[in-house]
């Protein structure tokens, strides 16, 4: 729907984009934390661990597009337009009705993409890191 997913600034329904299933569950999902501090000596049983700040690692996310064209070639130009912000420089994506939070994402590759027969629907699942999920402003 309409303002429901921005795309580096861009209303995605313009360009005939939605979010997918799932789409929303694996923004929200917690990010993993990185390893703590450890250390293990041969003087002492067990091994000492420091837990005392914890910080988070970078997150694996996986979200789901559909895309879709009145005609075949409104598809197309659709798709082509997307791609291109998928393969530019940055990828942030702004969810309003979640808020102002805007994640800054990596696209690391293609998932899956199934279309319909008629070439003017398809949902396609990609692979993004968010290199730190704490810089979201």
């Amino acid at each position: 729907m309409t303002g429901d997913l921005l795309i580096n600034g861009i209303d995605a329904y313009t360009m005939g984009v939605n979010m997918g299933d799932g789409f929303i569950d694996a923004i929200l999902a917690p990010a993993p934390v990185k390893d703590c501090v450890a250390n293990s000596s041969k003087v002492k049983d067990g091994k000492t661990i420091d837990n005392s700040n914890p910080k988070l690692d970078s997150k694996s996310l996986s979200l789901t597009f559909s895309i879709e064209g009145n005609t075949v070639p409104q598809y197309l130009a659709n798709l082509k337009a997307f791609y291109a912000l998928l393969y530019g420089q940055s990828f942030n994506i702004k969810i309003p009705p979640l808020g102002n939070e805007l994640y800054k994402l990596r696209y690391l590759k293609p998932s899956t993409y199934n279309g319909n027969i008629g070439k003017t629907r398809s949902k396609v699942t990609l692979n993004f890191e968010e290199p730190n999920p704490n810089d979201r402003a």
